[in-house]
C-alpha cells in the first residue's frame, strides 16, 4: 500500500514536471557575459579609442558606454560598421548612435576597418564584405566596362575590374571585437544588434549570413552585397531591416547601374531571400513606425515568419544618407523587438519527465 502512494505521488510530480516545462512562459532576461561584475575599460557617457590586434595587424575599434552603464545588469550591444573611406569616429558623428546609446541604455561599438594610402586618394578605409573583391561573380562581372576604378588595396595583390575593398579577414576581426567585448563589459548576449551604412552596409548584409549565430538582428542601410553574391541566413532565426533611398544612386535600391558603374542586389531580393529562409510570407504586408511620412518613408514586412524573425524593407526619398528619423523612430525599436529567442524550456528536461510517466503507468499496469 505504501508502494502505492509512493507511484501516485511520482506520477503527480512527473506529470507536473512536464506541465510546467511546456507551459512555462519564455524568460525576459538575457543571458549575461563573462565581463558581467568587472570595471569597465572607458569611463560610461564619454567615447573612447581602445587597440584590439588581430591577424598581425595593429587594430582597435571606439567604445561608448552609457550614461549610467551598470556592471551588473546585462546591457545590449549595437556593433556599428563605417562606410568606404570613413573611421570610427566619423560614423559615431555621422549616425549619432552615441546619443542615441545614452538615451536608451545600450552599448555602441565602432569597430575600426584597415586602410593604406593611395596616390590622389589618400588614406582609404574599407571593408571586406566577400563581394566587392571577388569579380567577376556567379552572374558575371559587378559593375559596367565604364565603371569607375578605385585604388587596389596592397593586401589582395593585383585587384581585377570591379575589385576595390579590402581582402583582410574583416569578418574574423568584428568577431574578436564582439569576443573583447563580452569579456570585458556586461553584455545581454541575446540582444547583440549589427548595423552599417553604405560598405558597412554591405558589410552587416554579410554578418547577416556568417555571424547570426551570435546577432540577434542586423540593419545594412544603403548598402546590400553584389550582384551575384547575395546570401540568405544558413540558420532559423535573423531578423533583418533593410534601409535604402530611392534617390540613392551609390547604391541604387532596384538593382539598377549605381552612378560609378556598379552592381548590386536589389533590397527586395534581399529580404525575399530572408523570408523565404525563415518560413515568412512570400508577399509583404505595412508595416508601421512612427516615422511614417518623414522624407516619404515607408516600411513593409514579410510576416508570420515560422521563426519568430522580422524581415523588413524600408525605403524613404533620400540619397546616399543617413536619414535623422533613423535611430529613434526605426531602428532602436526595431532592435528591442527583435533579441534573440529565448529557447523553449529543455527538451530534454521533457523527454525525462514523459519518460518517467511513461514507466510509471507501465507499473500501474
Amino acid at each position: 500500500m505504501r508502494s502505492g502512494w509512493v507511484r501516485d505521488r511520482l506520477l503527480l510530480a512527473a506529470c507536473t514536471l512536464v506541465f510546467v516545462a511546456v507551459g512555462m512562459p519564455r524568460s525576459s532576461a538575457g543571458d549575461a557575459s563573462m565581463g558581467c561584475g568587472l570595471a569597465p575599460p572607458s569611463t560610461p557617457g564619454r567615447s573612447a579609442d581602445l587597440p584590439l590586434a588581430y591577424d598581425g595587424l595593429a587594430r582597435g575599434y571606439r567604445l561608448h558606454l552609457p550614461d549610467g552603464y551598470d556592471a551588473s545588469a546585462p546591457t545590449p550591444l549595437v556593433v556599428s560598421i563605417h562606410g568606404y573611406y570613413s573611421n570610427g569616429r566619423t560614423n559615431e558623428s555621422f549616425t549619432g548612435l552615441s546619443t542615441s546609446a545614452d538615451t536608451n541604455g545600450f552599448i555602441v561599438v565602432y569597430p575600426e576597418s584597415t586602410s593604406f594610402s593611395a596616390p590622389g586618394w589618400g588614406t582609404i578605409n574599407s571593408w571586406n564584405d566577400e563581394a566587392c573583391n571577388a569579380s567577376p561573380g556567379p552572374e558575371g562581372p559587378t559593375c559596367s566596362p565604364t565603371a569607375d576604378s578605385y585604388p587596389c588595396p596592397p593586401e589582395c595583390g593585383v585587384c581585377g575590374d570591379c575589385n576595390w575593398c579590402s581582402c583582410h579577414d574583416d569578418l574574423g576581426f568584428v568577431n574578436a571585437v564582439i569576443d573583447d567585448l563580452e569579456a570585458t563589459l556586461c553584455i545581454d548576449l541575446d540582444r547583440v544588434y549589427g548595423v552599417g551604412y553604405s560598405n558597412g552596409g554591405m558589410f552587416a548584409h554579410r554578418m547577416a549570413c556568417e555571424l547570426n549565430e551570435r546577432l540577434a538582428a542586423v540593419i545594412p542601410q544603403h548598402g546590400f552585397l553584389a550582384k551575384g553574391f547575395s546570401c540568405g541566413p544558413p540558420i532559423e532565426h535573423q531578423s533583418i531591416l533593410l534601409i535604402g533611398g530611392t534617390n540613392d544612386r551609390t547604391v541604387p535600391i532596384n538593382g539598377t547601374v549605381s552612378s560609378d558603374g556598379y552592381f548590386y542586389t536589389p533590397m527586395a531580393t534581399v529580404a525575399s531571400e530572408f523570408a523565404a529562409a525563415q518560413g515568412c510570407s512570400a508577399t509583404t504586408s505595412a508595416y508601421p513606425t512612427p516615422a511614417d511620412g518623414f522624407d516619404n518613408l515607408t516600411c513593409v514586412q514579410h510576416a508570420n515568419c515560422t521563426t519568430g524573425a522580422e524581415v523588413v524593407r524600408c525605403q524613404w526619398n533620400g540619397r546616399h544618407d543617413y536619414p535623422s528619423w533613423g535611430n529613434e523612430d526605426v531602428f532602436w525599436p526595431f532592435m528591442q523587438n527583435n533579441p534573440t529567442p529565448v529557447p523553449e524550456p529543455g527538451a530534454t528536461l521533457v523527454l525525462v519527465a514523459g519518460s518517467a510517466v511513461l514507466a510509471l503507468l507501465r507499473r500501474r499496469r
